[in-house]
């Protein structure tokens, strides 16, 4: 390995000033950081896009760039933040990603515009924040604008369900004495800003292994520099997310024997799943038949067999579903009801689910109902809550 092509430059605010005389330090065979609990990324949340997406901004700058960096020698070179979905969801749809290039305080050193650059997100398949193992799950290819300015260069990509911790971020490959990498100074990394360049000029770079054969250590901005964390700060790269909205609404309506159903949803409800998105109806009357009602135009609460309709007309049913809990001749709540609702979108429960449920960006309404023989007819049913949801793809 040439050592010196572990080394990078930056342009300070005073302009070009080399601040590393040495190779960056880091553990050989590893990410160069120490693991430790995923943290949470500042994150906005914008107004709700169409489609009732709930549009998610993941992004740590500040939105100025104080710096930027490359490979002393060239070649090229890689650099992610690290984001968290959490804690408003376990899971988020990607669909853009928004990288700066350069620095405004010394124009002229970074690379020109025009030049290719590849944008990619990258799976956290275990949560821990280390990118040694991190799973490519989109690229799209794009090409550097607005160079030396504090500008993002905004670039749609398929949309990508991300669940929990993911990375995001942009490679390309620069010439010797180019800084195309934007820092915002302003910001410490917090184990959630790395990098990673080729060895050699012109040597291969592969963002499906991060830790390849051919790539450099990967590194965490938190220990880079010399001396270690003199170029402790994060990237101008930002995330955009859509991922669905879950919307409870509506109330349950309390059973005859006093207990109050709850709708509960975990998971993911997307098009191309065979299982992973489950709707339950907690706290319900033991060892009884139930049926997820559901539908795709809206919301609706209006009386209903003693409670309220939650869902908007024309209305779809499940197949019936038993409730279990407690055997006969035991009376008390602790029936559930369950469906997976990827599974019933694919048909594997049987009946004719709506062709819709497999369409990415379709809003669905969903209430159980089920049987409480200690009311008398017509309201002797019980009905939970409702979901509002938007299928990924």
């Amino acid at each position: 390995m040439n050592s010196n092509q572990l080394l990078l430059a930056a342009l300070a605010l005073t302009g070009l000033a080399p601040c590393l005389q040495g190779a960056l330090p880091g553990p050989q065979g590893n990410s160069g950081h120490a693991p430790a609990t995923v943290p949470v990324q500042d994150a906005e949340a914008l107004a709700p896009g169409a489609g009732s997406y709930q549009v998610n901004l993941y992004a740590i700058d500040d939105g100025t760039t104080e710096s930027s960096i490359g490979l002393v020698l060239g070649g090229t070179l890689c650099w992610f933040h690290l984001f968290d979905t959490r804690p408003g969801a376990d899971f988020d749809v990607i669909s853009e990603i928004q990288v700066a290039y350069g620095f405004p305080g010394s124009p002229g050193f970074g690379v020109p515009n025009g030049t290719p650059a590849t944008v990619c997100v990258w799976e956290d398949p275990n949560d821990d924040g280390d990118p040694a193992d991190a799973q490519l799950i989109a690229t799209q290819a794009t090409t550097v604008q607005g160079i030396d300015t504090h500008s993002l260069n905004s670039v749609l990509i398929a949309p990508v369900t991300v669940r929990r911790a993911f990375f995001a971020g942009v490679f390309l490959h620069h010439a010797q004495n180019r800084f195309p990498a934007s820092r915002d100074l302003s910001a410490v990394s917090a184990g959630r800003s790395f990098f990673v360049g080729t060895v050699t000029l012109n040597g291969p770079f592969n963002p499906a292994q991060l830790a390849g054969v051919g790539h450099t250590t990967i590194f965490s901005l938190d220990t880079a520099g010399n001396p270690p964390g003199s170029l402790n700060s994060v990237w101008r790269v930002r995330a955009l997310g859509q991922g669905p909205t879950y919307y409870v609404y509506c109330a349950g309506k309390v059973n005859s024997i006093g207990c109050l159903p709850q709708l509960v949803a975990t998971g993911v409800p997307q098009a191309s799943a065979f299982t992973g998105f489950l709707v339950n109806g907690t706290n319900v009357r033991n060892q009884k038949v139930g049926l997820l009602l559901y539908g795709t135009t809206g919301l609706t609460v209006i009386p209903f067999q003693g409670g309220h309709l939650c869902v908007n007309s024309p209305i779809k049913r499940s197949v019936s579903r038993t409730s279990g809990g407690s055997p006969l001749p035991a009376s008390d709540c602790t029936g559930v009801y369950g469906i997976d609702m990827n599974a019933f979108a694919q048909g594997l429960y049987g009946g004719s689910p709506l062709v819709a449920l497999l369409a990415p960006g379709t809003q669905v309404n969903c209430q159980w109902w089920g049987r409480d023989p200690g009311f008398p007819a017509p309201n002797n049913s019980t009905l939970t809550n409702a979901l509002e949801y938007t299928i990924v793809p």
